[in-house]
């Protein structure tokens, strides 16, 4: 039995009916098949095929029953609901496990978006055939309608090309960090591109979604291309008082052990100019980074660093202007000291005029193991936490010193020294102590019994044991050929 205008497929004709159920049973072995093949993720995208079969058999079923009473629309809309779930059947066999479960690249979301698209669009072509409808004719029937659908769309079709544009020349991808116009601030991470839009995750957690049209028609920069590599720079200025090589060593030392600056590419500082009405020299300092989303925290991080390293730099080497209260409290935390209190009153007082005051901020490296030194730290404010190859051994805290090893031999550092807390710290240094040996050199003598005595007694607590190697006076007389040998005294 034939109807009017169909020429590809006759719903009244029972083989057609036929062709359905074999369509339906088509459908549910694709549906085991891709149960199987799908990841775990994708099959949730199963539902609406299968619910598109199972309307399709209830549709025969009823089909069965009433025989040639069987509604025309009843037969279309089977029609449609089969060639839906085998098109979106094959769409999922194809795309998502032939491509990309393959390939491990899935296609970009537009264009799987415009391929499903396509698979629908086609089976509604195919239905209005099957009704006697000619698509072509619908097509053609309006120009005026035709022109005011094209203007409608005049802006959401020049979004799909744009975003057909971007996936092809591929400028950004998924995850990749971009700034979409000259504004520096205008920094996103792509968490999606479909057909009208790119999406966008800022670091102020907001969510920016561009149209693609704009989005291709301007400057795009791709901060995770060609790596993921990144150069950060931040300008400081230091007084003339400061010479310029201290000023970018002192800047050097504070980068090397912030958390997300790359060693290599090494950071480096540049002059970049001076102010003539403010007595100042302008530096620049750049870094490299990997993880762009930290770029705000590092950056806030090395200012406060530089600040620090430049408050040291400008200090170091000058007594500081202490009131006669503080000299006070210096002198008698100087006198708390072992060793130190060996020397006399005024020797201490002089050696109290002479400290150094330096400033570190939280997570400074205030000394390296196995670095030089010569100086002596006594912990104004704060607390330190000591290292030993990275396990963090002890802390001190005000009050408390460390490196007076360091200054009366010039050994290396033993340990490495971290600020926990923001720290001040009165810093003895070798000439100061020069100065007083050189004036009682037999100060010495007595220091070097007190160092002995102390580094005996620690060995013992260490070792859990009542004896340690060699006595005092053996220590002593190392101690003290080491220190005349540091300080050249005879």
């Amino acid at each position: 039995m034939e109807r009017a205008g169909l020429a590809f497929w006759s719903l009244t004709d029972p083989d057609a009916w036929v062709l359905e159920g074999l369509g339906v049973a088509v459908g549910l072995a694709l549906v085991l098949l891709l149960r199987v093949l799908l990841p775990a993720a994708m099959r949730g995208g199963l539902r609406f095929p299968v619910i598109c079969l199972l309307l399709t058999t209830m549709l025969d079923v009823l089909h069965a029953l009433l025989g040639p009473e069987t509604p025309r629309a009843l037969e279309l809309l089977a029609l449609f609901l089969i060639l839906v779930s085998l098109g979106r059947l094959g769409f999922l066999l194809l795309v998502e496990v032939a491509i990309n479960a393959r390939s491990g690249r899935p296609l970009p979301r537009i264009l799987t978006d415009i391929l499903q698209f396509v698979v629908y669009a086609a089976g509604v072509l195919i239905t209005l055939r099957a009704s006697g409808v000619e698509p072509s004719s619908l097509l053609t029937t309006s120009a005026l309608l035709t022109a005011v659908i094209g203007l409608a769309l005049q802006e959401t079709l020049g979004n799909l090309v744009a975003g057909l544009a971007i996936q092809a020349q591929r400028p950004f991808e998924l995850g990749d960090w971009i700034q979409w116009s000259g504004d520096q601030k205008q920094v996103g991470r792509v968490v999606e591109i479909n057909w009208r839009a790119t999406r966008l995750a800022t670091d102020d957690a907001h969510e920016v979604i561009v149209p693609n049209g704009p989005l291709a028609k301007g400057t795009i920069t791709n901060l995770s291309k060609p790596t993921t590599i990144l150069r950060r720079s931040v300008l400081f200025y230091a007084p003339f008082a400061v010479p310029t090589g201290s000023a970018r060593a002192a800047v050097l030392r504070c980068l090397e052990d912030i958390p997300g600056i790359l060693p290599q590419p090494a950071p480096r500082v540049c002059t970049n100019g001076y102010r003539d009405k403010e007595p100042m020299v302008e530096y620049v300092v750049q870094f490299y980074i990997d993880k762009l989303e930290d770029r705000e925290a590092i950056d806030s991080t090395v200012r406060d660093r530089v600040w620090y390293a430049l408050d040291r730099a400008e200090v170091m080497g000058r007594t500081p202007d202490l009131a006669e209260k503080e000299l006070q409290q210096v002198t008698a935390q100087l006198q708390g000291i072992d060793f130190i209190k060996t020397l006399g009153d005024a020797e201490i007082r002089t050696l109290a005029q002479r400290i150094d005051l330096r400033r570190y901020t939280v997570g400074e490296t205030l000394l390296r193991e196995g670095d030089p030194g010569n100086e002596l730290f006594i912990i104004r404010s704060g607390a330190v936490g000591i290292r030993v190859r990275g396990n963090e051994v002890a802390r001190l805290d005000a009050g408390q010193f460390f490196g007076e090893m360091s200054l009366l031999t010039g050994e290396k550092r033993s340990a490495t020294v971290v600020a926990v807390a923001e720290c001040e710290m009165y810093v003895v240094g070798h000439l100061a102590v020069d100065d007083v040996l050189r004036r009682n050199p037999a100060v010495a003598e007595e220091m070097s019994r007190t160092l002995a005595a102390r580094q005996l007694e620690l060995e013992k607590l260490k070792s859990q044991s009542s004896t340690a190697p060699g006595t005092v006076e053996q220590r002593s007389v190392q101690l003290l050929a080491r220190i005349r040998a540091f300080f050249s005294l005879h």
